[in-house]
């Protein structure tokens, strides 16, 4: 009863909360999502299938790394607390790597691992073993020597007391070990999911702050939650039922544990790494990588006899690191993220341009800074947020060359595009600099277009492209709606025409990388490209060629 009424006082305050601050707006109310906005976000995923997919596919990470993590710390645990000489070797080497925070390691899990379900599982086991294996180990080493005598004196055999002295005492230790680290399985489970996922609650709560949806990084936190204390509650009603019965029934239980675990992890270990025909890595955004989508949805890659299968990312500045670890073979990236993989020396081929999206980066004014712009001059006064050495950092350089104003004396904060919007809705910067559709849910919340990297809207121009099949596809795709993604890909101009006008932007783009330091050293632009491929299926296309030879 006092639980229910916990609950209920929870889920009260939190509406009076957020449904007050709607009323008053003391906040940006789309930083607070009400009740009813996540029931509403819960419901319309739950229709479409994707929640029940998340879950299961986060359950079965959870399982899969837990189950490992338990049967390593198990195991270790009586290694080390029955033979001194396994004590003196693990416990130095476990004492060194425990304080590292696991968080440290989780780009090296993608490079160590692939962009699999290993890689993921294996975080869970490493951040999950460290505080098992130390509770288990204690519980061992807390049995009360007397017993183990007393055992002794009546003739017990050294299998005997480990079987019906040992554990059984010891279960109650095991049990609490058991909840710690489900607990912190469940914990860790989104900063796994972050790493190259496409599906799993963490993939969701990452897709809620990517896409700015307050209420689905809400919904997936709750869910979690929710998983936790179902968890929780059996373990707690397992370790209830084991210290209410004899020294026989603690053994069966700790055994069951045992099995448990050992089946949440056979899975996992046994599993193969994931095959495909072609695998083409993608951001998930309404420009490039969305022409994949639209060309596999219309069979165009069908009726070539090839079957390539999308691989959805969030954040683009994931795919250097694994593109430069040999685990991403066929993608879409800009030159932001292409002339860093050749400055480190690895081999990567602009094999075909896609589309020209200078009108998807834009700058976007918050409501500080439309009252004081008044002429791009102004913008010398701003707070602009922004990625460092993002491409549209060129926009505005150019533009500022064109309309005098000091680029030096513009202040830039580094922020990643979803932070960006959220510190644009609450006023810590002016404006913030970006691509769709982030800039325009900064729209949505208040935000307004000054100029885009092949517009103005001083005094501005409109042009509109009718795409709707296209328009659907990446609409489902992105997760986007069909009106926002319809403005979105009016902005692009859609071309795979390899130009002059193509490697010079790239030229440009490796000077100006080189320029912030982003590079050691400067690259050929032209060693950059390979245009063979493309001279094959269309040699129209190729308006200009270059002489790199792929070996």
């Amino acid at each position: 009863m006092i639980r229910t009424l916990a609950l209920a006082a929870a889920l009260l305050g939190w509406a009076t909360v957020t449904y007050g601050n709607r009323a008053l707006e003391v906040m940006n109310p789309a930083l607070l999502p009400t009740p009813g906005e996540v029931a509403a976000v819960t419901v319309a995923l739950a229709r479409d299938g994707s929640l029940a997919r998340d879950v299961l596919v986060s359950s079965g990470r959870i399982v899969a790394g837990f189950g490992l993590a338990a049967a390593a710390a198990l195991a270790l645990g009586l290694a080390v607390a029955l033979y001194a000489p396994a004590r003196l070797a693990v416990e130095p080497l476990v004492e060194f790597l425990r304080p590292i925070p696991p968080l440290a390691f989780l780009p090296m899990f993608l490079v160590w691992f692939g962009l699999g379900e290993t890689s993921k599982v294996a975080f869970i086991a490493y951040t999950t073993f460290f505080p098992m294996f130390v509770a288990v180990t204690a519980s061992l080493l807390r049995v009360d020597v007397m017993l183990l005598r007393a055992a002794a004196s009546l003739g017990a055999t050294r299998r005997d007391l480990l079987r019906r002295v040992v554990l059984p005492a010891a279960l109650p230790g095991i049990v609490v070990a058991l909840r710690l680290g489900f607990g912190l399985a469940i914990f860790v489970i989104v900063g796994a999911e972050f790493m190259g996922a496409d599906a799993g609650l963490g993939n969701l709560i990452m897709e809620g702050r990517v896409f700015f949806n307050p209420a689905q990084i809400v919904m997936g936190a709750l869910l979690l939650g929710v998983l936790g204390s179902l968890v929780n509650g059996l373990l707690v009603a397992l370790e209830r039922r084991t210290l209410g019965k004899g020294a026989a029934m603690r053994y069966l239980t700790v055994m069951l544990a045992t099995l448990v675990v050992l089946a949440g992890a056979g899975p996992a270990s046994g599993q193969k790494p994931e095959l495909a025909e072609v695998d083409a890595w993608l951001v998930r955004d309404a420009q490039m990588s969305s022409q994949f989508a639209v060309a596999d949805q219309l069979g165009y890659f069908k009726e070539q006899g090839i079957k390539v299968n999308p691989r959805w990312y969030i954040a683009g500045t994931d795919l250097p690191s694994m593109w430069g670890a040999g685990n991403i073979h066929l993608g879409t990236a800009t030159a932001t993220m292409v002339v860093p993989i050749a400055a480190s020396g690895q081999a990567i081929y602009n094999i075909a341009p896609q589309s020209d999206i200078a009108g998807t980066q834009q700058i976007i004014l918050g409501k500080r800074g439309q009252e004081l712009v008044r002429s791009p001059k102004d913008l010398e006064k701003l707070k602009i947020g922004m990625p460092k050495g993002a491409s549209v950092t060129m926009a505005i350089e150019s533009m500022a060359r064109d309309t005098g104003v000091d680029f030096s004396k513009i202040q830039f904060v580094n922020l990643a595009p979803p932070d960006g919007v959220t510190a644009l809705a609450k006023g810590d910067i002016d404006a913030m600099a970006g691509w769709a559709p982030w800039v325009f849910n900064a729209v949505k919340n208040g935000g307004k277009v000054y100029f885009t990297g092949n517009r103005s809207f001083i005094p501005g121009k409109e042009g509109q492209v009718d795409r709707e099949t296209a328009v659907k596809i990446v609409a489902r795709e992105t997760k986007t709606e069909e009106g926002l993604t319809r403005d979105i890909m009016a902005l692009n101009i859609y071309s795979m025409e390899m130009t002059p006008k193509i490697a010079k932007g790239m030229g440009e783009f490796v000077d100006f990388l080189y320029s912030l330091k982003r590079i050691p050293s400067k690259v050929a632009p032209e060693s950059l490209f390979y245009t063979k491929l493309l001279k094959e299926v269309d040699p129209k296309l190729v308006k200009w060629d270059a002489t790199t030879e792929v070996k």
